[in-house]
């Protein structure tokens, strides 16, 4: 009877193993399932905290940019503002060199890795300011102050923003070369450019707005009266009813003869026309006769004949006469000719540049002065990144689950050899007798 029940638990051994005999095996090397774990444990925190997760880690902030064409979003020189310029090579670049502690930033790893740096926008509404977000991978900023850094490309962007307004060029750069009239006509179209400029800037800051100790509504005034209307009339007028208006400083001699040859063929011809319009020689004596009417807010004005109108060829005729009669290709005449200009055009040419200078610093300083970028410095966030304790407690577990089904295997396995050699070891019933038979 006791042979069986031997042999039915034995059976019930090999073939099942109960709870409390698995805790057994595993208890008895505890310590050993322990330290692997915390071994492992560590293990797996140290190569997430300073290898996984810096590869893949960045840190943001937000901010808003305000400049006087924001609102446009424009450039100072009109070009469309683009907010990806922010994080431009030429900005971090700059942003760089602004500090000795930036200069171990290895700029052309940072643009090789598209993750390296990045910038979004974003805003609620369309009545709000757009919010930008630059990120900066971690892995590329070691040892460096990353809050401090995105801070620094703010700046440099501010620099990229008053370049553009430095760069701005608003004076005439060809001038001497061509004739008289057309220098003319270059100050006029400068003129009132300036003016619209001032314009502008008065219609967004006022008359008022001091820029460089002066208000907008005197640097306005400054530009009419650097060539005013008066100016341009009386030089205009001289120019034509003298003939200068077709030379400049290079004229010549052969050049003022050749103008009265070209004067002489015109008026020729012109006499034929007038001839055949009116039908009797009128070739001397013609006149000009001018008419007024009024335009559709009732101001007096002179309506110009049709072109080839009898009155329109009259009135030519009368400027040839007039220029044929100032055009001679004397020395005295070439010599005073070839210094109209430096006289009487030069002096505006110079007086509307110093204007357009003086503009041009005006917009710098607007830009320097009210470029504003706003940081949310209070939100400086990591992103990316796996949390050290989860990751900690999740290989902890798994680790310690994993080494106790080890350990078990082993306890088990060392507890069968152990059993096995006892029995080995244990003298078989009757042996002695069955040997010394």
């Amino acid at each position: 009877m006791n042979e069986e029940r031997k042999e039915e638990q034995s059976g019930n051994e090999e073939g099942g193993v109960s709870i409390k005999e698995i805790f057994r095996i595993i208890g008895k090397k505890i310590w050993y399932v322990l330290a692997g774990t915390l071994a492992v444990t560590l293990a797996a925190v140290l190569i997430f905290m300073f290898a996984i997760n810096p590869a893949k880690q960045s840190k943001s902030m937000d901010f808003e940019i305000n400049y006087p064409a924001s609102a446009e979003e424009k450039y100072p020189d009109g070009a469309a503002f683009n907010y990806r310029d922010i994080v431009s090579r030429g900005v971090i670049e700059n942003a760089k060199k602004k500090d000795e502690k930036f200069a171990s930033i290895d700029v052309d790893k940072l643009y090789k890795d598209k993750d390296g740096i990045t910038i979004s926008a974003s805003r609620k509404s369309e009545n709000e300011n757009y919010v930008y977000t630059i990120s900066l991978k971690t892995s590329y900023f070691s040892g460096v102050d990353m809050e401090d850094f995105i801070l620094q490309i703010g700046e440099s962007f501010k620099d990229f923003i008053k370049g553009k307004a430095q760069d701005l060029d608003f004076k005439i750069n060809s001038f001497e070369d061509t004739s008289y009239r057309n220098q003319l006509d270059l100050l006029k179209s400068k003129k009132e450019a300036l003016v619209k400029e001032y314009g502008k800037w008065i219609k967004k800051y006022g008359e008022g707005r001091i820029v460089n100790g002066k208000s907008f509504g005197d640097l306005l005034n400054d530009v009419t009266t650097a060539f005013d209307d008066n100016a341009f009339s009386f030089i205009e007028n001289t120019i034509t009813v003298s003939g200068y208006e077709y030379f400049n400083k290079d004229v010549t001699a052969k050049a003022i003869q050749d103008r009265i040859d070209f004067l002489n063929a015109e008026k020729r011809l012109l006499i034929k026309k007038l001839e055949k319009l009116n039908g009797t020689n009128t070739a001397s004596g013609y006149a000009v006769v001018k008419q007024q009417g009024e335009d559709e807010e009732g101001n007096t004005i002179i309506i110009m004949p049709p072109e080839d109108s009898s009155q329109a060829i009259a009135e030519r005729l009368a400027v040839i006469e007039t220029q044929l009669d100032v055009l001679t290709d004397d020395e005295a005449t070439v010599a005073q000719i070839a210094e109209y200009g430096e006289n009487n055009l030069t002096p505006y040419f110079n007086a509307l540049n110093a204007q357009a200078e003086t503009l041009k610093q005006v917009i710098s300083s607007l830009y320097g002065s009210d470029t504003v970028l706003t940081f949310d410095t209070k939100n400086f966030r990591k992103e990316g990144d796996t949390s050290i304790v989860i990751v900690g407690v999740a290989v902890f577990v798994v680790s310690f689950l994993v080494l106790s089904v080890v350990a078990y295997f082993v306890g088990k396995k060392s507890a069968k050899a152990k059993k096995s050699e006892s029995h080995s070891d244990k003298p078989l019933e009757g042996g002695e007798n069955e040997k010394s038979e």
